[in-house]
């Protein structure tokens, strides 16, 4: 009998359907961020809007069910409005609203708590509904919510005394990280009580704010209208700082309430790690955010998300990966491991997310007060968004702290970028000797310097 051969990897990896290969790569890419995620506090305001159509809720309901089954401690804050202003209408009442805000007169109260009670029984529906339909659903899933929000009135503004419209006093902490821990899912409403016992309805906007801060979540996240980040878009890139926020906002035009959702990210950015803004009616947007690198909606840090710092050996094999196409085509000159490793401390890498997506080496030649900046490289991927000269913009500064004057470079591929970034070509004589010599005239380098100034 003829033996048969095992076939390479390769040649299997050939053998699945498309979409199967793009599962396993996608879930690879995915794993970390289960670890990155576990036991961490999300909240998640849910905008009422997706409420009202329950065919169009269940799928995010189950997406929900599944971060909880990878022990993502979730608060859902909904949004009732349109619960509210649908029960108000029917029982003949006008809605009056006042900078975004509803003016809540007493005899409205038993209509809101009636439109609030229901959208609460359709939530725990759809979850219990959920989770029927998926086979990871190995455990109970349960909603809990209960009297954790102390209100106070909002009082008169503007002349306008908004009466039962109130705003947060303090979130009772304790009973709801108990509920937490106890592997529940939190559900906060807009109806909140105040110390007397007076009902209050509240922005639920603000009060994903509060709860998120007050909790101290890992996240934020708004499932709002799409026209909210279509129109945050036109104004701010995916991705940005607090720190950077308020100036982008200065300047932009934008609508009132998504100036309002902006201002609550703004507030909240500062004091929550990392505040996401996506479209509700996206499907998978939750998990698309949570579990890819780059996301699908706006995302704001309390500090920036791209970070540079100073390279260290564990970060040898993420620097190899980013050179070895660049070496391969020629653009680079070839480093093996072993001389990386001697001059690991020459590098700095900019770092996403714990991925390597950009490095450059700096070479000082003191006796010239001038150094090298080498190895200069951007994932393909992130070249967009101002990364490469995030990245310069430190080496400069790291050049400066060590007395170096002048820095220099040699590029056969890259030389408008270096151009526009303050460089100018200059000749093979004015390189320190030392670096004159090392010089190959094969590759015929274009040699550019930039004199820098003071620390």
């Amino acid at each position: 009998m003829t033996p048969i051969s095992p076939i390479s990897r390769q040649d299997a990896a050939m053998l699945l359907p498309t979409d199967s290969v793009k599962f396993v790569q996608t879930f690879r890419q995915s794993s970390p961020y289960f670890n990155a995620h576990r036991d961490s506090t999300v909240v998640i305001y849910l905008d009422g809007a997706a409420l009202l159509n329950g065919d169009a809720a269940l799928p995010l309901i189950q997406d929900l069910a599944l971060l909880q089954s990878l022990d993502v401690r979730i608060v859902l804050v909904a949004g009732a409005r349109p619960f509210i202003d649908a029960e108000l209408a029917a029982q003949g009442f006008e809605c009056q609203y006042h900078q975004g805000l509803r003016i809540t007169r007493k005899e409205h109260l038993p209509a809101i708590a009636q439109a609030v009670g229901q959208m609460r029984v359709e939530i725990e529906s759809w979850f219990s509904s959920g989770q029927a339909k998926q086979s990871y659903a190995v455990r109970p899933l349960f909603v809990s919510s209960g009297n954790w929000v102390m209100a106070k009135p909002l009082g008169i503004i503007d002349g306008i005394d908004f009466q039962h419209t109130g705003t947060v006093r303090r979130i009772e902490t304790d009973p709801i990280q108990a509920v937490l821990n106890m592997g529940h899912i939190v559900l906060l409403t807009s109806q909140a009580y105040s110390i007397t016992g007076d009902i209050f309805n509240l922005s639920s906007i603000d009060l994903a704010v509060e709860a998120a801060i007050a909790l101290q979540a890992d996240k934020l996240l708004w499932l709002t209208d799409p026209e909210h980040l279509v129109a945050a878009r036109a104004a701010l890139p995916t991705e940005l700082s607090a720190n950077d926020m308020p100036t982008l906002l200065a300047q932009a035009e934008l609508p009132d309430s998504t100036r309002a959702l902006l201002n609550a990210s703004l507030k909240a950015a500062r004091e929550v790690d990392r505040v996401h803004l996506l479209d509700r009616t996206l499907d998978g947007a939750l998990l698309l955010e949570l579990f890819t690198r780059d996301g699908v909606g706006i995302m704001i840090n309390q500090n920036d998300y791209d970070v540079v710092r100073q390279a260290s050996i564990d970060d040898i094999g993420g620097i190899l990966s980013l050179l070895e196409p660049l070496e391969n085509s020629g653009a680079l000159v070839k480093r093996p491991r072993e001389q990386l490793e001697m001059e690991i401390d020459h590098f700095s890498v900019l770092e996403r997310d714990g991925a390597i997506i950009g490095c450059a080496a700096l070479y000082p030649y003191p006796q010239n007060n001038s150094a090298e900046l080498a190895a200069f490289a951007i994932d393909d991927a992130y070249r967009r968004g101002g990364r490469g000269a995030k990245l310069l913009t430190y080496i400069e500064r790291r050049a400066k702290q060590q007395g170096i004057e002048s820095l220099f470079l040699l590029t056969t591929q890259t030389m408008h970028w270096f151009i526009r970034h303050g460089f100018v070509q200059t000749d093979i004589s004015n390189l320190p000797q030392a670096r004159a010599q090392l010089y190959n005239f094969q590759r015929r380098s274009a040699v550019f310097s930039k004199v820098l100034g003071s620390a």
